[in-house]
């Protein structure tokens, strides 16, 4: 397990991250699938004021939202009636539960007892010979991937969630700056990034280019949006919202990620932040543009 190496699982950021990718991956169905952090395969379903507002909270929330008949929820409610015990599933168990054996795989991350437990998934969903995992820096395993592999860019859904986006882990080597060159060359992209000021709000849009469909869905805290003290989305970090950025998708996987993001917001319309006592409601921006190719 990995709940101490990435303390955020089960955040809310984390809980958008992942409705966005097991949407896409259903609809989109790419060939490849990269991950540059890939963490844990799961993780105990612990309780903590950032997860109370994240993940217990959507188990615990209206059953009559449509949220409850995504592909994430549904994926996420098997999974935990096979387990014996209370986990939660990382990106890439999600990724290779939902794919199985039509996808090939590159899982990257530089934590031993996060590509271990990689290893025993892997093992479990019998895709051993569909499955490179990599115990080094992902940045430059996927960089370097990229460089030899000859199919088609939007055959491939890259996944990107760093801890730094601007830490370089060889010169000029950061998360935005692969998932700027990616994107350029036409990969289909899940960029996740997060923000501390309401000004950074979908601060990677610009930087991100690509020959198709761009997409951002952002959520930030509602209260945010007046001015005052920042309120943060969690006990353990000062960010105050969060989003994704996806590239090449289709026109009715993008309809599908709108809705679920305006889902989530009404989810929450009466949360309160348990760290802070404070109103807990999002507000959701949707950026979207259409390059002709």
């Amino acid at each position: 397990m990995r709940g101490v190496a990435n303390p955020h699982f089960g955040n809310l950021g984390d809980v958008w991250k992942h409705v966005v990718l097991a949407e896409t991956l259903a609809r989109e169905r790419p060939h490849h699938y990269w991950e540059t952090h890939a963490g844990s395969a799961s993780y105990p379903l612990s309780h903590s004021p950032a997860r109370d507002y994240g993940i217990h909270y959507l188990l615990e929330g209206d059953r009559s939202s449509a949220l409850f008949h995504s592909t994430y929820y549904e994926e996420l409610t098997r999974f935990r009636s096979e387990q014996g015990a209370p986990l939660y599933p990382g990106s890439a168990l999600l990724a290779m539960r939902l794919l199985g054996g039509s996808a090939s795989y590159l899982l990257c991350d530089v934590d031993e007892a996060s590509v271990r437990s990689l290893s025993d998934a892997v093992g479990v969903l019998g895709l051993q010979e569909r499955v490179k995992l990599v115990l080094r820096d992902g940045l430059t395993a996927v960089r370097d991937t990229s460089k030899g592999y000859k199919g088609k860019a939007a055959d491939v859904l890259v996944h990107i969630d760093p801890f730094d986006p601007h830490t370089e882990s060889d010169p000029g080597l950061s998360a935005l700056s692969l998932a700027a060159d990616l994107s350029a060359r036409g990969y289909k992209l899940i960029y996740w990034y997060g923000y501390e000021s309401p000004e950074q709000r979908a601060w990677p849009w610009a930087t991100l280019t690509t020959p198709g469909r761009k997409w951002g869905g952002d959520l930030m805290v509602r209260a945010n949006l007046n001015e005052g003290t920042p309120v943060s989305m969690s006990d353990i970090s000062p960010i105050i919202g969060c989003g994704v950025i996806a590239t090449k998708l289709t026109l009715s996987t993008i309809t599908a990620l709108e809705s679920l993001g305006r889902e989530l917001v009404s989810l929450y319309e009466n949360a309160v932040l348990p760290h802070a006592g404070a109103p807990g409601a999002l507000d959701f921006c949707q950026i979207a543009e259409a390059v002709v190719e």
